[in-house]
């Protein structure tokens, strides 16, 4: 049984991928997604140099410090900068262009000629459902990590040196990144089948909502099984980004992580977003 379930995770990624190769319009949005951040990423890259820095210049030297405005200790603000921006970023910008990639994917399952204005006026009517299932992830996963950031408050007052107290600590502490992967991968599960259900069914949030978590309970261990493999490959980007940490003398690799973070994470989200579209397509012809 296990095995079997095992075979339709991978087929249903690899047929993701395949899908995605062979359909332009349903990768055109993922790569738009991917260009623009790294456009974005350039310019905040750029900033502390002429001319960018007469712009940026007095806002790092104000909320941060002159020493910002210069190598190497300019890499170090870089992650902040992104990460800060990160989450409006998601809302109002990914998650269009998730709309606009999963609405040509419905179209071509449908069989219907792929034109490119219909698909952006019908991504852009059901963009106000997309952005009300996006911003409640995104609320989701900001109350669960205030609550694991009061479970990393309580271990840091541990004061043991050894044991299973002490070890508990160090899982805890040591293992935030990884925490926090395995918090997106449970907010994700949850959300799964909302946005793919507002594509093709062409929903209102709520009842997209209630129809996303009944297709859930159907097959959670298989939606559960297919984000965690997706979400896996973001574990060389966390050991990266590690690495920076520790070899400080080498800023460039901060650099190189964020890009790689960047691509790493739009691949995940387009297959799984693909892969859980495909399924619910599938589910909806059979019955």
């Amino acid at each position: 049984m296990k095995t079997n379930q095992d075979q339709r995770i991978f087929s249903a990624l690899n047929h993701a991928i395949t899908t995605l190769a062979g359909n332009p319009p349903i990768l055109l949005p993922y790569i738009t997604l991917a260009f623009i951040q790294l456009f974005i990423l350039e310019i905040f890259f750029f900033s502390p140099q002429f001319p960018l820095s007469f712009i940026f210049g007095p806002i790092v030297r104000k909320l941060w410090g002159e020493q910002f405005l210069h190598y190497p200790v300019n890499f170090m603000l870089l992650p902040r900068i992104w990460q800060a921006i990160q989450t409006p970023f998601y809302i109002f910008v990914s998650s269009f262009f998730i709309c606009l990639s999963l609405t040509a994917l419905v179209a071509i399952n449908e069989g219907q000629t792929v034109k490119k204005e219909d698909l952006r006026k019908k991504a852009r009517g059901l963009y106000i459902q997309v952005l009300a299932a996006a911003f409640c992830a995104f609320l989701l996963l900001f109350l669960i990590f205030q609550l694991f950031e009061l479970v990393q408050n309580r271990a840091v007052l541990i004061r043991a040196t050894s044991g299973v107290t002490y070890l508990i600590k160090r899982i805890v502490l040591d293992g935030s990144a990884y925490w926090g992967l395995a918090i997106s991968i449970v907010v994700t599960t949850i959300f799964a089948y909302i946005i793919p259900i507002i594509i093709a069914d062409s929903r209102k949030f709520f009842p997209a909502f209630k129809a996303g978590l009944k297709m859930l309970g159907r097959s959670f261990w298989f939606t559960f099984g297919l984000i965690i493999v997706a979400y896996l490959c973001y574990v060389p980007i966390i050991l990266l980004r590690q690495l920076s940490l520790v070899y400080t003398a080498m800023p460039d690799l901060t650099l190189l992580t964020l890009i790689l973070s960047i691509l790493v994470m739009i691949a995940i989200d387009a297959v799984v977003y693909t892969a859980l579209t495909t399924f619910y397509l599938m589910q909806k012809e059979n019955q």
